[in-house]
Order: structure tokens, then sequence, then C-alpha cells
């Protein structure tokens, strides 16, 4: 689906145009989710509290930068407010603020950049045939010497 037409969809209240962005958005959102919760099923679940977020505002979106900033920040806040397990919530109302946190908080920047990195670095790798795959796993996610995953195998 196009960028213009994910737009539309959201626009129109049609909820493909949400799974298309589901799709675009959630792996990469997980793996950011991770760094701040400490379970899986912590992080899936504030990923798709933002997604319902995205669709509360779907008329507000005038092109896929500003959702994938929107959901980056929500994404960020829900976990620090459930981290310090606070009543206290942090509201941004108007959709272009959320542009300007990303631009003003650069280690958050980096943070999405890695992250969705990792993302396509993880999907390239499952795509490996599996000896391969196993070795890569050892080499860079184990930090195994060469020796080692030699024994290992």
């Amino acid at each position: 689906m196009k960028q213009s037409s994910i737009i539309e969809s959201l626009r129109q209240e049609n909820e493909d145009g949400l799974v298309a962005i589901y799709r675009l958005y959630n792996r990469s959102l997980l793996f950011f989710a991770r760094k701040y919760r400490a379970s899986v099923q912590e992080a899936e679940e504030v990923v798709s509290e933002a997604f319902l977020k995205v669709w509360e505002k779907r008329t507000e979106f005038e092109h896929l930068d500003k959702i994938r900033s929107f959901l980056y920040v929500v994404v960020k806040n829900l976990c620090l407010n459930r981290n310090r397990k606070s009543r206290f919530v942090v509201q941004i109302d108007d959709i272009t603020d959320y542009e300007e946190v990303l631009v003003e908080d650069t280690d958050f920047l980096m943070q999405i950049v890695r992250t969705e990195l990792l993302a396509q670095i993880n999907q390239e790798v499952n795509l490996l045939p599996e000896k391969q795959k196993m070795i890569f796993e050892l080499c860079f996610m184990e930090d195994l010497t060469i020796e080692q995953i030699s024994a290992k195998l």
C-alpha cells in the first residue's frame, strides 16, 4: 500500500490503513519497547496501546513520518510511565509536538535508528540458511570466539 493511500485509508476510517502501519512499524517498535520493558508481553501491550492512539488521532496525520514519530514518542512515554508506576501521564496533544521532541532528543533519535537497523538485520538473518544463521547468532549475539563456535558445532 502506498504512503498516500495509507493516510487516506486512515482518514476514511478504513482499518486497512492501520493494518498497513502496523506491518510497517510493529517489529521496530517492539525492539524499541524492549529497551524499557522487562517482558515481551509488556512491550507488546505498550505497542498495541500506541497503535490504538494512532487510530484515535487518525485524521490528524499528514504523512507516514508523522505517524512514525508519534508512535515512537508514545511508546517511549508509555514505557516510562509504566516504569514510574505513577498516575502522572505525559500528554502531548498536537501532532507537531512529537516531531519537535524527536529533533530535540538526539539520544532518543539514535535509539530509534538503532532499533530500526536491528529489526532489519534480524529480518535478513532469518533469511540465512540454518547453519549460517546459527554461526551468525553465536558470533554476534553471544559474542563467542571462532574457537568457541567451532567447539560448539
